[in-house]
């Protein structure tokens, strides 16, 4: 595939990533990261004397309600390393499927490329628990440094004869802060390096340590422009979809009234309270008749699956324009193309 080599190749992310391949890699993420953050979200509401029909009456199972109603506590902690992980693991399963379809191959499986995020994981988990264990080691040997300062008279003899380590301080600051701009593009760019590098986890944290020095303000105006297209592209096809479901189901439900309340109570337990939706679920719900509870109970499971699905586009779109940002920039950088060498067969299941 021919590309422009700057910012309009972007453009091509938001048709490459809506592949039913990518959506489903990322969609299935999202789904699992969702659910692992319900599951420990009612546990930690269950531990802290609060009953599960309570929970639900607040926040049904919704995502953005959860949040709000969520702390910084074990439950969110282990949530949102879960989701990153997954989110590592199926970016890079994205942009592996992204690049061979650049060197020409549109059927690469993806369960090779689920298999090959697996297989290659270092090259993205390593390097990251490596940056923020040294940014720790740094942080921590600072602090310590500085304890027998809060000790009496022997602390400001302390701080006296240790005052020349300012400048080696700074020093150690200015690594420190650079670790951590690493640790967030790693977040961002890393999979898509991983796609198309393999798992060589210090390779792969040098080229990332290079991009950001050599490219870091293209880089950075690429991400701005790929999540503006990522977002718009997101809201054209939930609109459209949305569109379509709005015209289905009234037809489908057309002299049903209670199919009203169905798609409310749905959408407040799926989406959260809405002005648009505003009822008191817990009492409307255990009054309605239990065909209504029926048909509430499958419409959020599908407004939940919607949701995923768009989610997960979203999220494809991004990984498919991380892995061009990739192509881009090393060929910027580097005299090699990564495009050059032909794709093959590893990819294509028997």
């Amino acid at each position: 595939m021919s590309l422009y080599n700057d910012w309009r190749d972007l453009f091509r992310a938001a048709t490459l990533g809506f592949s039913d391949r990518r959506i489903a890699l990322h969609a299935g993420g999202v789904a699992v990261s969702y659910l692992v953050f319900g599951v420990l979200f009612y546990i930690e509401a269950a531990l802290n004397n609060v009953p599960p029909n309570a929970t639900f009456r607040a926040v049904g199972v919704s995502l953005n309600a959860m949040l709000l109603h969520s702390t910084l506590t074990w439950a969110t902690v282990a949530s949102a390393i879960f989701a990153v992980a997954v989110w590592l693991a199926q970016s890079s399963a994205v942009a592996k499927i992204a690049f061979e379809q650049l060197r020409g191959d549109h059927f690469y499986a993806g369960l090779a490329a689920q298999r090959y995020a697996w297989e290659n994981r270092r090259g993205s988990m390593y390097v990251l628990i490596a940056l923020i264990a040294v940014i720790g080691a740094l942080t921590s040997l600072a602090y310590l440094f500085a304890l027998p300062g809060r000790l009496g008279a022997f602390g400001e003899w302390w701080i006296a004869l240790n005052s020349w380590l300012i400048l080696p301080g700074f020093f150690v600051g200015l690594i420190v802060v650079f670790l951590s701009v690493l640790v967030v593009f790693g977040l961002i760019f890393l999979p898509a390096i991983v796609g198309v590098m393999g798992d060589s986890a210090s390779e792969n944290s040098y080229q990332l340590a290079v991009f950001v020095w050599k490219e870091g303000w293209r880089f950075v105006a690429y991400q701005l422009l790929l999540t503006a297209i990522a977002l718009g592209a997101g809201i054209i096809f939930a609109a459209v979809g949305l569109t379509g479901l709005t015209l289905i189901t009234e037809r489908v439900t057309d002299g049903y009234p209670f199919y009203s309340y169905v798609l409310h109570t749905s959408a407040q337990l799926a989406w959260g309270d809405s002005p648009l939706w505003a009822f008191s679920v817990a009492e409307n719900l255990s009054a309605a008749p239990l065909a209504q509870r029926i048909a509430v109970f499958f419409t959020t499971a599908g407004l939940c699956a919607v949701t995923v699905i768009l989610v997960g586009y979203v999220l494809s779109v991004i990984s498919t324009g991380n892995t061009l940002i990739y192509v881009v920039l090393r060929r910027r950088i580097r005299s090699d193309d990564p495009l050059a060498v032909p794709p093959s067969d590893a990819g294509h299941d028997d």
